[in-house]
């Protein structure tokens, strides 16, 4: 017994003389045995058993060894809580066993306070772990080897609706959603410990619904280290999961719009860092995805717009609203510069805070090209480049404006090119289209800086001289502009001196920019009245003038609707026997209240409002009117024709149309046409004379003699007929040698040319005879008759 470890000790009972046992004595006792009561072996054997003992197990000791004597059989009694015998060590735990030998016991202990204090803590820990599992919100179930629930939280009911009887027993499998079962029982499998953390899967609640729930495994083993059930710590994640499967689908899509869009697109965080870019933004840029990564979105805005990209920016972080449209300038890579529409707007974390930035940006630059054209365009004139007359109007308003605050004036030019007509008639509107863009290059040179010009209209510009405290102050504007066109151009191979007409006005605290616009159209009148290359200050004459002529020009109107004209004829004679051959139908205007006017008082301002093609149509029908009356009459009637109304494009049809109308022979009449008329036609203007000449209508030049190209006429229009001006009349007979020389010159032309020649303006016999003695064959003026009324026609002679 020398070898064992566990105190062994051999004894006999001492009795009382009453038989009844009050100690043991020992015989025999181990090495073990002395050292657990750290006495010698001499001195324990021989000594009490009991005594030794700790006094919390020497009684129970006691008992056991009479137990074993008194019935001759083997006892044990284990779990004995005792202080160390010497005092120095925690409470120790034993198991006694004692066995017969003889009238002697032996009595082996064993201390098992290791394995007490284990099963103790395992015990304390069950009960805690229990308790915990009862009381916590989260769900814990048992389930044994064979996966069939075996026990569950009281949780389980609020959670999943499952009583705890209801799951007793039951393959917990059985309640897992069946798209999500091969995932979990895979999980299964996957050793870690015995701690198993399963990913979010389905289970089914008691009303047959399912919620997401999230579940920690651990397995439960034996002795042997067998499997004997597994512990699952349930927890419910069904609204995190719902959320965050519903951020993975918008994510998701989210990715899928960004990939698939044309718009460029940039996810970034809140200070601009370019976290994911899309292949349309690499297209736009002409950049790679990798360049794009390593940027923030400052870099790729042109220096002068990101001041603007961070203010919005941060606008867009600051506010719930989705950020507004903003045009901005891009830079390539081949750094040229397009323009983009970016638009903005947060993510925001669940509980609302910014979290990261969209930004989209749409290629315009076509967009912006094109916008910025027709805003160009709505302000400025294509030809030129100049400014427009909208433009004009709306800043000379500002001008006239701000004058009224600094107590200066606004000078106005008005600028119309002289004679320039005749440049498009002769070298074609391409010519003249070059003439009007050099024309407005050296207007603007002649310019101050603060000085605005612009192209008004046609061959007509407008100067703006904000702040003129004087009028030299815009005589000098004239004056600059008068020396920037002196100098000649050539265009097409003709060498041009332009010259222009200015009309200037300087405002007054009544100006608008309407009326100072028309002070200087008229003053531009009188420019041109007086001779052309020249300005001319607008004064008050001026004014009342041109308010003249717009009443007559509404007055015009007026008695046009209302039938206010009339027609006088004057008649044309033979000079050789006075006979009548022919008569000239002239207008008059029997003013409502200023009675009948010649054309002098009102043709002019007709032919400048082009008021006068109702006039020359209404004579036409008239003449036709009285020709029809008379159908075999001889009588031819001429009529005058002005420049404005043969330039129309429908004249030679309208004439042709009232011949048709009244039945008219067009061989009674005659197409009367100033010279000067006649020096402007274009090309299509002959062709419709030359249409109405071929209806056998006669074509006569009035005021032949005064133009400057009057021999090219004969050869170039079908004439059949010329009238000698009454301003070579009216010197004959008197001594003028000149007109003599003159009217004698243009009869022998006339005589050899062929076409009938009628002098005008014949008031005295000499005259009559003298023209006569030079060739002329037909005369007309005072002397031979009056402009009177048609006979049988209420009126009076004039």
């Amino acid at each position: 017994m020398a070898g064992l470890g566990d105190p062994y000790v051999l004894v006999h009972a001492v009795r009382n003389i009453h038989g009844t046992i009050i100690d043991f004595v020992v015989d025999e006792a181990n090495p073990a045995a002395c050292a657990f009561h750290r006495m010698p072996q001499g001195q324990f054997i021989g000594g009490s058993l009991l005594n030794p003992m700790p006094a919390a197990i020497s009684g129970a000791l006691g008992d056991l060894c009479a137990e074993v004597l008194e019935q001759g059989v083997p006892c044990h009694r284990d779990g004995f809580r005792a202080a160390s015998p010497h005092g120095d060590r925690p409470d120790r735990w034993y198991d006694f066993h004692a066995a017969p030998v003889g009238d002697r016991a032996s009595v082996i202990w064993r201390d098992v306070t290791g394995e007490h204090l284990a099963l103790q803590a395992l015990q304390d820990s069950e009960q805690r772990y229990r308790l915990l599992a009862e009381n916590a919100s989260d769900v814990v179930l048992m389930v044994d080897s064979a996966d069939r629930y075996v026990w569950a939280s009281p949780s389980l009911e609020e959670a999943l609706g499952w009583k705890h009887d209801d799951l007793l027993n039951r393959i917990s499998a059985e309640f897992v959603h069946p798209d999500d079962l091969p995932g979990v029982l895979a999980a299964r499998t996957n050793q870690n410990e015995g701690v198993r953390r399963h990913r979010p899967f389905r289970v089914r609640r008691s009303d047959g619904t399912y919620r997401w729930v999230s579940t920690i495994t651990r397995d439960l083993h034996d002795a042997a280290g067998q499997t004997t059930g597994r512990v699952i710590s349930l927890r419910d994640v069904h609204e995190e999961t719902v959320a965050r499967q519903s951020l993975e689908k918008s994510e998701e899509l989210f990715r899928a719009v960004l990939t698939s869009s044309t718009t460029g697109m940039i996810l970034c965080d809140l200070t601009g860092r370019i976290q994911v870019v899309n292949e349309a933004l690499c297209t736009m840029l002409l950049s790679d995805e990798a360049w794009l990564l390593a940027r923030r979105t400052d870099e790729l805005v042109h220096p002068d717009d990101r001041a603007t990209v961070i203010q919005a920016r941060a606008l867009t972080i600051a506010t719930a609203a989705r950020a507004p449209f903003r045009e901005l300038r891009l830079v390539r890579a081949d750094g040229a510069i397009i323009w983009a529409r970016r638009t903005a707007s947060v993510i925001r974390t669940s509980a609302g805070a910014p979290e990261r930035l969209v930004v989209q940006l749409e290629d315009v630059t076509a967009e912006h090209e094109s916008r910025e054209e027709l805003l160009f365009q709505a302000h400025n004139d294509r030809l030129t480049g100049m400014h427009n007359r909208d433009w004009i109007l709306r800043v000379l308003e500002q001008d006239l404006e701000d004058s009224r605050n600094s107590g200066l004036a606004v000078g106005v030019l008005f600028i119309d090119l002289d004679n320039f007509k005749l440049v498009n008639d002769s070298l074609g509107h391409v010519a003249g289209d070059e003439v009007l863009a050099v024309i407005a290059d050296r207007i603007a040179s002649a310019m101050l800086p603060h000085d605005r010009v612009g192209r008004f209209g046609g061959d007509e510009f407008v100067v703006v001289v904000p702040n003129a405290s004087e009028p030299a102050d815009v005589e000098r504007v004239a004056v600059n502009i008068t020396a920037a066109l002196s100098t000649e151009l050539s265009i097409h191979g003709h060498r041009i001196i332009p010259t222009v007409s200015m009309g200037i006005a300087l405002s007054t605290d009544s100006s608008t920019a309407a009326s100072l616009l028309r002070d200087t159209d008229s003053a531009l009148f009188r420019a041109k009245k007086s001779g052309r290359a020249r300005w001319q200050f607008f004064d008050d004459t001026m004014h009342s003038q041109a308010m003249e002529r717009l009443t007559i020009e509404d007055e015009i109107r007026i008695s046009l609707r209302k039938g206010d004209f009339v027609v006088y004829y004057q008649p044309i004679v033979a000079l050789l026997d006075r006979s009548t051959v022919g008569y000239e139908a002239l207008v008059r205007w029997q003013h409502p209240g200023r009675g009948l006017l010649a054309p002098a008082e009102f043709l002019p301002i007709a032919e400048e409002s082009r008021l006068i093609l109702g006039i020359d149509r209404y004579v036409l029908d008239q003449v036709c009117a009285v020709l029809a009356s008379d159908p075999n009459g001889a009588t031819t009637i001429s009529v005058n024709v002005s420049a404005v109304d043969l330039a129309h494009e429908s004249w030679a049809e309208t004439f042709r149309s009232a011949l048709r109308t009244h039945g008219v022979d067009p061989s009674r009449l005659i197409v009367e046409v100033t010279e000067t008329a006649v020096l402007s036609l274009r090309p299509s203007t002959t062709g419709s004379l030359d249409a109405v000449r071929d209806l056998g209508v006669g074509l006569h030049v009035d005021d032949f003699g005064t133009g400057f190209s009057s021999i090219s006429l004969l050869r170039d229009l079908p004439v059949t007929g010329l009238k000698l001006d009454a301003s070579f009349v009216g010197g004959l007979g008197d001594g003028n040698r000149g007109a003599d020389a003159l009217a004698a010159g243009l009869a022998g032309l006339v005589a050899h040319l062929g076409p009938t020649g009628v002098a005008e303006g014949v008031e005295t016999e000499t005259q009559a005879r003298t023209l006569l003695s030079q060739g002329w064959l037909h005369g007309q003026g005072y002397l031979f008759g009056r402009p009177a009324p048609w006979p049988g026609q209420a009126g009076r002679a004039q």
